[in-house]
């Protein structure tokens, strides 16, 4: 569920942001409520920086190898 589907753990905070962000906003204007996300390429999963980030868009954010991470 971001944009451009980038690795977020390798570009600035910014450009997480509007990944992030602009992605649950497009998904909003369709009517889907997404509550979760899927790092693209299982990559940030360990990262604070795109762990804050996400929680602050979704719920739970998951790899496709990794359990659920709750964001609360």
């Amino acid at each position: 569920n971001t944009m451009s589907h980038i690795r977020l753990h390798n570009i600035p905070v910014e450009r997480m942001q509007y990944e992030v962000g602009t992605s649950e906003q497009c998904l909003l204007a369709h009517g889907i409520n997404a509550t979760s996300l899927a790092y693209p390429f299982g990559r940030g999963i360990g990262t604070e920086t795109v762990i804050n980030t996400v929680s602050n868009h979704y719920d739970l954010a998951r790899t496709a190898g990794a359990p659920l991470m709750f964001l609360d």
